[in-house]
């Protein structure tokens, strides 16, 4: 599961090449609707999967913890669209890309964290 959380960093990292070496805006009033619904989903999402992140083990975990950072990223890409439109520049879209890859190699770490907990414990076990 961690490593199917890198897979959207690693193209966030590129995105955030592509548009570091030419830093056009974006269209802010698609990025914030877009953004604005996804919040609402994403926040539903995490709130019933919230119950589960500790006790569902690493894929719990890992279900929650996407759920929790795509609210985050949603709420982050609404006031980079703010900035954006205030700035007219398209260096907040740049750093908020920044942003998007460190959260996800947080969550990507946390859930080898609790993988790595689960083998441990597993290992414990008595063998049938």
């Amino acid at each position: 599961m961690a490593l199917l959380i890198l897979i959207p960093a690693a193209v966030a990292a590129w995105q955030v090449v592509q548009k570091a070496l030419e830093p056009v805006p974006p269209d802010v009033l698609a990025l914030v609707a877009t953004a604005g619904g996804a919040v609402v989903v994403n926040l539903v999402s995490a709130l019933l999967l919230s119950r589960h992140r500790t006790t569902a083990g690493s894929i719990g975990r890992a279900a929650f913890l996407s759920a929790r950072n795509d609210v985050l990223v949603n709420v982050a890409i609404i006031a980079m669209g703010l900035v954006t439109w205030l700035t007219r520049s398209g260096w907040p879209d740049v750093v908020l890309g920044v942003v998007i890859v460190a959260i996800a190699l947080h969550a990507a770490w946390e859930v080898w964290e609790a993988a790595g907990e689960e083998r441990l414990l597993a290992k414990q076990l008595p063998r049938a």
